[in-house]
């Protein structure tokens, strides 16, 4: 029986699944795709694992850049959420909606010369529109409506009055990041898993229900392919891992003794009284062969 979910509802699915999967290896096998993530923590000392939380796929990308920012459905889920937002958005900021994505004119919520940092924190920016929709949208839990993506450093011109730099290969947006759809929470402490599918209500039963379905499904096949997983522990003890780890080449971009001396560098400039902290950061690397 599919059940009543609302226009601006999130309505959530769940099952648990008797087993304590490896999460790199479900990633890999499962959700490894595009609009799709991992994360993971761990216990700060021992290193321990804690939790996991794999996003199998997204119903809804945000990206925000200098210029715009841009709400994208990626699916029929996706598109009843643009539905339920598009009309109250429109309140508060200047939208265009071309096909399934929404664009939300940014230009103005750029800072203005001597502005109070006060005055900057309370004017529209970057996570204004974050913040309506989390305003906007119900659901029985409020961490059931999770945001995952990554941020750029460049974000905080947003509140900072910094240098123009040129654009480059490293250019990106602000940040970008995902509305799950279908996503797997392993406890590692508990040895425990939980399969959610996430889904948007409407005004109509009809303009939801094949959503309910195809999410149904997913979640439904997700459970049979789990059983030919490995358990973390199997993983965990597996002479393969070791010996691939063996061989890995590991590349840097800048050498210990380089980044040594530009570590130096900031101290001395600190105690010179030109800046008050540095980040210096480098790549490591190492290929990946299908």
């Amino acid at each position: 029986m599919i059940p009543k979910i609302s226009k601006n509802e999130l309505y959530t699915l769940g099952v648990d699944v008797n087993a304590h999967i490896d999460p790199t290896r479900f990633f890999e096998k499962i959700a490894n795709k595009k609009h799709s993530a991992l994360l993971m923590s761990a216990e700060i000392d021992s290193k321990k694992k804690q939790k996991s939380v794999i996003i199998v796929e997204s119903s809804v990308k945000l990206i925000c850049t200098k210029e715009e920012f841009l709400i994208q459905a990626l699916n029929k889920n996706g598109e009843n959420f643009l539905k339920g937002i598009a009309d109250i958005l429109r309140g508060d900021f200047s939208v265009v909606q071309k096909d399934q994505t929404l664009s939300l004119d940014m230009t103005k919520t750029q800072t203005k010369p001597n502005q109070s940092e006060d005055e900057r924190l309370r004017e529209m920016g970057p996570f204004s529109p974050i913040r309506k929709i989390l305003e906007l949208i119900k659901s029985q839990n409020k961490s059931d409506l999770n945001l995952v993506g990554l941020f750029n450093y460049d974000l905080i011109e947003t509140f900072e009055d910094l240098p123009e730099v040129k654009e480059g290969l490293t250019s990106c947006p602000y940040f970008t990041l995902y509305i799950p759809q279908v996503l797997l929470e392993i406890n590692h402490e508990t040895e425990k898993s939980r399969l959610k599918g996430c889904l948007f209500g409407a005004d109509h039963k009809k303009d939801y229900e094949k959503s309910f379905f195809d999410v149904s499904r997913r979640m439904q096949e997700i459970q049979k392919q789990v059983l030919g997983l490995p358990s973390i522990q199997t993983t965990q003890n597996s002479e393969l891992l070791k010996t691939l780890t063996e061989e890995l080449e590991v590349t840097k971009s800048i050498s210990d003794e380089k980044f040594v001396e530009y570590v130096k560098e900031i101290k001395e400039k600190i105690i010179d009284g030109d800046i008050f902290q540095g980040v210096i950061s480098r790549v490591f690397s190492v290929d990946a062969p299908d």
